[in-house]
């Protein structure tokens, strides 16, 4: 669909998985459309196997013409497309999801927060870890793919590889650009790609070499986006947005908040957003609100003065169950763009959110550590999974319902979990609670040494 009209509903046909266990598949190849949005893979996949999915081909969502599987990481509209939470700027790109239903009964619903469940970014390439069980989907960010299907063209070949060496792709830092400048500003390319897994054979931008010109010959929202790929073949990519302003215009950077899931009544790690002035005059600030559950501090007084910055500290307080949708405004004597604020308020929760074991020998078991899972919603919570990634595994004495059974209304369980480390060093892991919560999964980081 065109990204200045509004979004229709359409039925969506949608095939079921055929069942195939990823483990066993090898390399699948499926042909995804544009005009079906998502496509069975028919590959079934298991908590924990580790999923490469390349992309080749072209398509468009409507006039705005053809591009490849990462999308179009120069189209402004999307600083408000409904999937900016995995990526900044990146309408027409591959997607995948894990689970029974793609679009979780969220067909044109304008408040869907993709980050309910398992969808991940894709792009040309893109090597994830099943977090949980379930078919595999790949698709294309078509506004979330929420609006029509019906002006799209074009395919992309997908193949998915299971069983690579590595966990992920090579780590991206992106320096610049990442901010905001001024039209006709000399900027350069500065970003990184490294792998403590295996050599880095590429680390590429769509903007230039890292120390390259960036044209600033435009004003508007742009973005940048890094590929890189390491010697197991796995791949990964980062997307940054930044702004290139003219004389009546200051920017604000990142172009979007995407705050993690909120207990009800509690309040959130503060992001911070910065406010630049690029111009060669002062600019007068009336006022800085935010809209929806989210509330700002700040530092920026009535006058920025030329090329100075000043820091607004958002953070997110949510009034209601499932998505809150606002934003941040900046008045000023020149125009600066809203930003977009994403969160998720629930009223089920692990706690605590981390577990941090204490050093452990090699090949030895530790002690349980535990987690309360808290279901306050007004509906009891069918539990399908619990899931322990790394070097980490849930202990039998966990009280937690799995296999589809419900933790009823007001209660809570304990997850138990055991750390045995497979090497010397930092490991790090994760636990995945997989059910029927207006957020899933529910997560918990897990880390310790080896010894």
């Amino acid at each position: 669909m065109s990204r200045r009209a509004l979004a229709a509903v359409f039925a969506l046909a949608l095939t079921g998985a055929i069942g195939i266990s990823a483990a066993s598949a090898g390399t699948t190849q499926v042909t995804v459309y544009s005009r079906k949005l998502w496509t069975s893979t028919g590959l079934e996949v298991h908590a924990g196997d580790v999923i490469t999915i390349s992309a080749t081909g072209s398509w468009s969502w409507g006039s705005d013409g053809r591009v490849g599987p990462d999308g179009d990481p120069a189209d402004d509209y999307n600083a408000f497309d409904l999937f900016q939470p995995f990526d900044f700027f990146s309408q027409a790109r591959v997607i995948a999801y894990i689970g029974k239903y793609p679009l979780q009964k969220h067909w044109g619903d304008s408040s869907f927060f993709p980050q309910e469940s398992g969808y991940f970014s894709i792009g040309s390439q893109q090597t994830i870890v099943a977090p949980y069980d379930g078919p595999l989907w790949v698709g294309m960010n078509d506004a979330a793919v929420t609006e029509s299907k019906a002006d799209n063209k074009g395919f992309m070949t997908v193949t998915i590889t299971t069983g690579n060496a590595g966990t992920g792709g090579p780590a991206i830092a992106i320096t610049s650009p990442s901010g905001t400048y001024a039209v006709g500003q000399n900027v350069t390319t500065q970003f990184t790609c490294t792998s403590s897994e295996a050599t880095v054979t590429n680390c590429s931008s769509n903007e230039a070499a890292s120390g390259g010109p960036v044209d600033t010959s435009t004003p508007g929202h742009f973005a940048q986006t890094v590929l890189a790929s390491d010697s197991n073949g796995n791949r990964s990519n980062k997307t940054v947005g930044y702004v290139v302003a003219d004389a009546s215009t200051a920017g604000v950077t990142p172009t979007g908040g995407v705050f993690p899931p909120t207990f009800m009544g509690a309040k959130s790690l503060v992001q911070q957003f910065i406010l630049t002035n690029p111009q060669s005059s002062p600019i007068t600030i009336s006022s800085i609100t935010t809209q929806g559950a989210f509330s700002v501090m700040h530092n920026c007084g009535t006058t920025l003065l030329a090329h100075k910055t000043c820091h607004m500290n958002v953070f997110f307080l949510p009034n209601t169950v499932g998505t809150n949708r606002g934003e941040l405004d900046v008045a000023a004597s020149v125009t600066v763009a809203p930003v977009p604020l994403w969160g998720i308020g629930t009223q089920v929760r692990g706690t605590p959110n981390a577990l941090v074991f204490a050093d452990q020998g090699v090949s030895t078991t530790s002690a349980p550590m535990t987690v309360m899972l808290e279901n306050n919603d007004s509906v009891a919570m069918a539990i399908l999974q619990i899931v322990a990634s790394g070097d980490f595994a849930v202990d039998p004495s966990t009280t937690c319902p799995t296999n589809g059974h419900t933790l009823k209304s007001g209660k809570s369980c304990t997850i138990a979990v055991t750390f045995m480390p497979t090497t010397t060093g930092a490991r790090s892991g994760g636990l995945v609670v997989h059910g029927s919560t207006a957020i899933d999964p529910v997560t918990v980081s897990l880390s310790g040494n080896g010894t």
